[in-house]
């Protein structure tokens, strides 16, 4: 009877509660197991309501009953399930997505033994039961119930995504997946499925707060590389090529380069080298575009070597004769005009059809304007270029640090001619 704990103060309850046994057990013919249950889910309505002094009471009395011992599936049945789930109930929380996450939260806390005060001591009274349905046993909290409120807390989570996703509130929802997504961390052989959430949650977040985003991905690739039970290195490789794009879109290109890495060296782990070309060709263009020519330079000759005698087609999606233009205008952009003729000649031997390509007839009349400080003849092969889909941002800034260098060259050079004229005046006279 429930209005025993909710009508009667914690003191008048301690008291009435074994005549209450007596009467129920009379009644129904409860005898032994049958009314230290009834005793049981009394006590957890007690412990439900905060009533700490009447449970303690309830304890007393059941430590001096004979019938204290079960077996652990009834010890879970009647003491762990559905008694619990009275507590902190409340029909608000199935229409509204901040006290589902309040329930989440209070589930998770009560599952790893992180209550506090009243809370902690509602969990001591429950381990106390079950170690006396277990004839004085303890039992660990962990290897059952542990589990079963994480479920639950997993549930709240993900049903609170759902509708804060509705509302528009994607912080929020990004937010519950990944507090689902570490409720299933701690549940065995869920680990899967907790990578799989914080990728989620990751996917939810990246739009408007990439930060948030880039520490869920993190987590979700960590546990695919280290956990026994959900090793998939596809799968780390693929987070990392995204982290990647993330740390580009941000401007931050040393880590964005380092991500790509990462996803090459998975996705070359895993035997999928196609896809480790494609995250080569994206960290080469990200470093042609920030001025670390070396590595562009090396990476573009790894995607060369990989297109070999594959019909002019590289495995990272563009065309051999695209990739040899466009490490000579790495070379190009850093005024390294030996390194570019010594490659250019490399090219050439390697494949002869690479001379009468427009790619090599371009990049040769671009190191004839350099070479020459003509401004006029670079920009003709922009013109010719522009317009491409060769000509993306990366090619862009590579034909801008070109353009800067032959323009402070041409000034240099107007400057010393001006002076060389001066001097000579001055000699004349």
């Amino acid at each position: 009877d429930t209005s025993l704990t909710s009508k009667t103060s914690s003191k008048a309850v301690s008291h009435v509660l074994p005549l209450e046994l007596t009467q129920v057990s009379n009644k129904k013919g409860l005898k032994g197991m049958g009314a230290i249950r009834t005793v049981l889910v009394l006590a957890l309505l007690c412990v439900c309501r905060a009533r700490l002094q009447a449970a303690r009471g309830i304890l007393s009395i059941v430590n001096q009953c004979s019938h204290v011992r079960a077996s652990e599936n009834s010890c879970r049945r009647h003491a762990l399930g559905r008694p619990l789930r009275l507590v902190g109930g409340s029909g608000d929380a199935e229409s509204d997505p901040a006290k589902m996450m309040e329930e989440g939260e209070r589930l998770f806390a009560v599952a790893m033994g992180r209550r506090k005060g009243e809370e902690e001591t509602k969990t001591t009274c429950l381990k106390a039961l079950v170690r006396l349905l277990m004839g004085g046993n303890p039992m660990d909290l962990s290897a059952g119930k542990k589990a079963a409120l994480l479920e639950q807390a997993v549930d709240m989570f993900d049903s609170a995504s759902v509708k804060y996703k509705l509302q528009g509130q994607l912080k929020q929802a990004g937010s519950a997946v990944m507090r689902a997504a570490e409720c299933c961390k701690n549940i065995r052989d869920r680990s899967y499925e907790a990578a799989d959430k914080f990728l989620s949650a990751a996917n939810i977040l990246k739009q408007e707060h990439v930060q948030e985003a880039l520490n869920c991905f993190s987590r979700s690739a960590d546990i695919y590389m280290t956990d026994k039970d959900a090793i998939n290195l596809q799968a780390a490789a693929r987070i990392f090529r995204d982290m990647g794009g993330l740390y580009e879109q941000e401007g931050d290109n040393e880590r964005s380069i380092s991500s790509y890495q990462r996803a090459i060296d998975l996705f070359r782990a895993d035997g999928v080298p196609i896809l480790a070309d494609g995250c080569l060709v994206r960290m080469a263009h990200l470093a042609a575009s920030s001025r670390n020519f070396a590595l562009a330079v090396k990476s573009y000759k790894q995607l060369i070597k990989a297109g070999d005698g594959s019909e002019g087609q590289s495995a990272g999606g563009c065309s051999t004769d695209e990739l040899r233009f466009r490490s000579l205008l790495c070379h190009l952009a850093q005024g390294s005009i030996d390194e570019f003729q010594t490659d250019f000649q490399e090219y050439i031997e390697a494949d002869l059809s690479f001379r009468d390509s427009a790619f090599a007839q371009i990049a040769d009349k671009l190191k004839e304007a350099v070479v020459t400080k003509s401004m006029d003849i670079f920009n003709k092969q922009v013109r010719d270029l522009n317009g491409s889909a060769t000509f993306d941002r990366s090619v862009s800034a590579l034909f801008t640090l070109i353009k800067s260098t032959l323009s402070r060259e041409g000034e240099e050079g107007k400057r010393l001619e001006e002076r060389l004229a001066t001097q000579d005046d001055e000699d004349i006279l």
